[in-house]
């Protein structure tokens, strides 16, 4: 459920230049760009050199 809002959230502001009568192309293409940058930055974030180090799970002993 959360996950589906975050999307909504995420998908708002293409849907709103999509639907208006004077949007432009740059204007979606820009809002399409906006959503990239997002997941980019979500699923291939570099880890921070100050972050501490998570436990691998796959590796962990039971």
């Amino acid at each position: 459920m959360a996950f589906h809002e975050v999307c909504e959230l995420l998908l708002a502001r293409m849907l709103i230049c999509a639907t208006a009568r004077y949007a432009t192309r740059d204007e979606l293409e820009e809002a399409k760009h906006e959503i990239i940058r997002t997941l980019e930055n979500v699923l291939f974030r570099p880890e921070r050199k100050d972050a501490q180090p998570q436990p691998d799970k796959v590796s962990e002993a039971p």
